[in-house]
């Protein structure tokens, strides 16, 4: 009877280790909605994968025709799973958009001659999806004997999307700045830059200074093409140099550069320069004018004595001439109340009568003066005549008859 509690005992306590192997590796997995309780070993493969596709679609301006341009470039990022899914997917999204810009940046530098513009966002395309192509299956493992479950395949996340801009493309018109190039303004100065190009104003966008749009309350713009003007306070806070000013269309641009110069230095405005910028003089030319005005008293002075000097020979001439005829000498005595005729020292007669006889041949004899002359002329017997000219510029030759 003992033997049999003791054979019944090792019985139960077989049984029981038994089962232990089966409870200690059990997992829960859960097959077609129903968790089963089974060891697993598990050889699937997690294979989520992102595609992101660049495009380009090229717009004429004039047309409106559109052309794809494929091929720009494709990402795929490494190392996705479902966990990480969602934000690899934003991420290479992101990376795709700056990507484009970059490459749009390099067409506008191989292409000068045509002006790329950007219409509207960039369109994102796409879809993503989950797979699942595991299979499970039961095996019994003899060694042990004990059985669990094998999961073969792979399953995740894949995600297909494409990125899309649209750019209009126009050939670049022949802008140019037609005034105020290479323009010059003095720190301190209340004066302004002014500048004017050749394009229609109605497609003037905007004016960059340094390659950077400034506000419009720096500058003032007006047609006619199209005329900017620069002020003086926008102008103060740039720094002493040579900038660029741009004048931006919609269809193009043109650049020219000026110069801000420090306020103790001198400025010299260059051809075409609009600034109006004053320059302090240096006296050359106000030097140079006094030397021609003494160049031209100097010679009117000369001309006046040679003149002079004729006119007085030739009246001392005549009065030697008529003091060796008494009867003339008597007559021009009577003439100019001078008495007693004999009583005249010769040396002082000459003096008084050569005056009389300058002041008869210095002038014209015109108006109620020359009446007067020619009634002296005519007691001392001395003829006059014109020679041909205008009034003004009459001489008159005297002689004696």
């Amino acid at each position: 009877m003992k033997n049999r509690k003791i054979l019944s005992l090792i019985l139960t306590i077989c049984m029981v280790l038994s089962l232990v192997p089966m409870v200690a590796y059990a997992e829960e997995v859960v097959i077609n909605g129903d968790p089963i309780n089974v060891k697993v070993k598990d050889y699937s493969v997690d294979k989520s994968s992102i595609s992101v596709d660049l495009f380009v679609i090229f717009r004429n301006k004039e047309t409106g025709e559109e052309q794809p341009r494929e091929g720009i470039d494709t990402i795929t990022p490494e190392n996705v799973t479902v966990g990480t899914f969602k934000t690899v997917k934003t991420n290479a999204i992101e990376e795709a958009k700056t990507k484009l810009n970059e490459w749009l940046e390099r067409m506008r530098q191989n292409n000068p001659d045509v002006q790329f513009t950007v219409v509207g966002d960039m369109v994102v395309e796409g879809d993503d999806a989950e797979f699942d192509n595991r299979t499970y299956a039961m095996i019994d493992d003899e060694a042990s004997g004990s059985r669990y479950m094998q999961i073969n395949g792979d399953y995740g996340y894949t995600g297909s999307y494409s990125v899309t801009m649209t750019v209009e493309v126009q050939a670049v018109g022949d802008y140019s700045i037609i005034e105020g190039t290479n323009g010059v303004w003095t720190q301190n100065s209340d004066k302004t830059l002014t500048f004017r190009a050749n394009g229609d104003f109605s497609k003037f966008t905007g004016v960059k200074v340094d390659g950077t749009l400034i506000d419009a309350k720096n500058y003032t713009a007006v047609s006619g093409s199209t005329v900017v003007t620069l002020k003086a306070e926008y102008l103060q806070t740039l720094s002493v140099g040579t900038h660029k000013l741009t004048i931006v269309y919609t269809d193009g641009e043109c650049s020219t550069n000026f110069e801000v110069k420090a306020a103790s230095e001198l400025t010299k405005p260059t051809e075409g320069d609009k600034s109006y910028t004053t320059s302090p003089q240096t006296g050359d030319n106000s030097r140079m004018l006094l030397w021609v005005a003494l160049l031209f008293v100097s010679g009117a002075g000369v001309i006046g004595t040679a003149v002079y000097g004729i006119r007085k020979k030739r009246a001392e001439r005549f009065v030697k001439e008529m003091f060796r005829n008494r009867r003339r000498r008597g007559k021009l005595a009577a003439a100019c109340c001078i008495e007693p005729v004999h009583g005249i020292d010769r040396t002082a007669g000459i003096r008084i009568i050569t005056k009389i006889v300058f002041f008869i041949i210095s002038a014209d004899f015109s108006g109620t003066a020359g009446r007067m002359r020619c009634r002296m002329a005519r007691a001392i017997g001395i003829r006059h005549r014109f020679h041909k000219g205008s009034s003004q510029n009459r001489s008159t030759a005297v002689y004696w008859h």
